[in-house]
């Protein structure tokens, strides 16, 4: 048996076999297109963005409560207008290095959008990875291919990755995906965010996972932040243990939570919409912990009303009415 150490976010016991994202798309050679036309291929840079953008909506008119919002974030990206601005620049003959084609433009302008992300660290650092994914997606529109995504299997499996992008997070079946294992990532990572949304077992940063092969059974365990190959009879009935106590809980859980002494310990959601609140209240949960008011925002171009925005707050207070609620203030970075 081997056994890989990460950072649990979501706790869940599973057994079942791997199956590993497809291959990233791949790096663009240096260099422009022979008889290439910055012009026409400033305008493919644009169009693709927006084919991406416009596919990225789509999903998140599918999606709901926190994956809507993500979604809705990450097709703001793919227009991003120094994202595209600085693809652009990059095709003509006088910038630094000299012209590129139009897919190493979109390449070397979003690593360098990444990197600024990266250099204000915390929640912004997190989102590099956003960014790193839309630019594969320009790329594959580019190219002319299939954007990246979650690979189909006709039996449940636990999907391992090196990290997932939002687009395809967002979008996890449960009633496919077992559980979400990644090399890279963190516990503030849309990954994690998107798989706590789902309860979906997940464990982050456990580096070797995302070279296991696929179709090797393993036992994720989402709490102690583990993944081993080989499960043997022990693991096994940990996880139907575990399964067992979920639909028990999901059958009669109250919300009403207390120690054994006594002391009460209410469970308080996270949420972003009214609808979310409802879900939760419905689910049993005693409050707000962290209403996330800047996805009021990121679905359109202007700010939403004061009208706007006390309609989206009531319709949390309304499922919560005497209760906690917690409001974070907008996070613009």
């Amino acid at each position: 048996m081997e056994q890989f150490h990460g950072v649990g976010v979501t706790p869940g016991r599973v057994v079942g076999p791997v199956l590993q994202m497809p291959a990233p798309v791949s790096e663009p050679g240096p260099g422009p297109v022979p008889g290439q036309d910055a012009v026409v291929e400033a305008e493919r840079i644009r169009s693709a963005s927006k084919a991406v953008q416009a596919a990225l909506k789509d999903r998140a008119a599918a999606a709901a409560g926190e994956a809507r919002g993500v979604l809705e974030a990450t097709a703001l990206m793919a227009a991003d207008p120094m994202l595209v601005k600085g693809a652009v620049k990059l095709l003509d003959p006088s910038a630094d290095g000299g012209a590129r084609s139009a897919e190493r433009a979109v390449w070397e302008s979003g690593a360098a959008v990444a990197a600024k992300l990266e250099s204000l660290g915390g929640y912004m650092a997190e989102r590099a990875a956003d960014v790193l994914d839309v630019r594969a997606r320009i790329v594959a529109e580019l190219r002319g291919l299939p954007a990246p995504g979650i690979p189909a299997s006709p039996t449940p499996f636990v999907l391992a990755a090196h990290d997932l992008a939002p687009a395809d997070t967002a979008t996890l079946d449960p009633a496919r995906v077992l559980a979400l294992v990644t090399s890279g990532g963190g516990p503030q990572s849309h990954t994690a965010i998107l798989a706590r949304a789902l309860g979906l077992p997940a464990v982050v940063a456990a580096p070797g996972v995302d070279t296991i092969p696929d179709g090797t059974p393993v036992y994720v365990d989402g709490a102690a932040g583990t993944v081993a190959t080989g499960p043997g009879p022990e693991q096994e009935a940990a996880a139907a243990a575990w399964a067992a106590q979920a639909a028990a809980l999901a059958g009669g859980f109250t919300g009403a939570n207390r120690l054994a002494d006594g002391h009460p310990v209410p469970l308080l959601a996270n949420v972003a919409t009214g609808k979310d609140a409802a879900a939760a209240a419905a689910a049993g949960a005693e409050g707000v912990g962290l209403l996330r008011t800047e996805f009021c925002f990121l679905d359109r171009p202007t700010e939403p009303t004061h009208d706007e925005q006390v309609a989206a707050y009531s319709a949390v207070f309304a499922e919560f009415a005497g209760k906690k609620v917690v409001i974070r203030t907008l996070d613009a970075g």
